[in-house]
């Protein structure tokens, strides 16, 4: 795909004026879609444009998600950094800095990009496995996802069950959504999920996910069983209490989304 400079393809959009006049006319409560032609800031900083446009044309499958590059770098030049100067010199003060900064920085901007690179390849072969791992296995659990569980949970689970009780494991049609007590039911039935994620990938006939999940959440579990022992403080704040965070936030996510339907296309034909 052709593109002349980062702003080209920064801001390119799919949907024609046809398209659009299509759509306003056979479903008029479907409500403006800026975010295609909004600027982009996934990123904090971008990289140089000479060096963002040789790492989108080397390891990108399609350059309109070259702001992607700019943001895995910033997050890896941050989180890394901050967790080696809270391993080696652990107080709660610097471990509450880091989650807040690893939070309001990171955390949406993080999940919006492993929601869209589960549906949409980021990376071309040969460098696709070795993104999706980085992103899946690297840096997750560093902001609160277990290692190895995001696209089995998502794309296998939640997108194929469609949300149907109870093959759907994080189905929330067992529960009234304005009630808070089934949300902390809810919430609590996302942390089995841990064990049970794997059991549903292996009744699927998804070895290779099961193991993977299996895999991830024994070195996970390891990982704060040992750092809690060994290394309390840092393991507090890089792996336990994000996780109770990120948890939070996805089930709140899925729980509240479940909530609403639009009375007009409840009652569409």
């Amino acid at each position: 795909m052709p593109y002349k400079n980062r702003d080209e393809y920064d801001k390119t959009t799919d949907v024609s004026a046809e398209t659009w006049a299509h759509i306003k006319k056979n479903h008029p409560h479907f409500p403006p879609l800026t975010d295609i032609t909004g600027v982009r800031r996934e990123a904090f900083l971008r990289l140089p444009k000479g060096l963002e446009d040789v790492l989108v044309k080397t390891l990108l499958k399609d350059p309109r998600d070259a702001i992607m590059i700019s943001l895995i770098l910033n997050i890896l030049f941050t989180i890394v950094p901050l967790s080696i100067l809270l391993f080696l010199y652990p107080s709660h003060w610097l471990g509450a800095t880091t989650l807040a900064f690893k939070f309001f920085m990171w955390i949406q901007r993080f999940i919006l990009m492993m929601h869209y690179s589960e549906h949409r390849p980021l990376f071309k072969q040969p460098y696709h496995s070795v993104g999706k791992y980085l992103l899946n296995f690297a840096v997750c659990p560093f902001l609160g996802i277990p290692p190895g569980f995001y696209r089995l949970h998502h794309v296998v689970m939640h997108h194929i069950e469609n949300n149907v009780f109870d093959e759907d494991l994080s189905s929330t049609e067992p529960y009234q959504r304005d009630n808070f007590l089934h949300f902390l039911i809810y919430f609590f039935r996302y942390w089995t999920h841990l064990f049970l994620l794997p059991v549903y990938a292996i009744r699927k006939e998804r070895h290779e996910l099961a193991a993977q999940a299996f895999f991830g959440s024994s070195v996970w579990f390891s990982a704060i069983f040992l750092g809690m022992k060994w290394y309390p403080i840092f393991t507090l704040y890089t792996l336990v209490i994000p996780a109770l965070i990120s948890g939070g936030a996805l089930m709140f996510g899925n729980f509240s989304q479940h909530i609403f339907v639009h009375p007009d296309v409840a009652t569409m034909p």
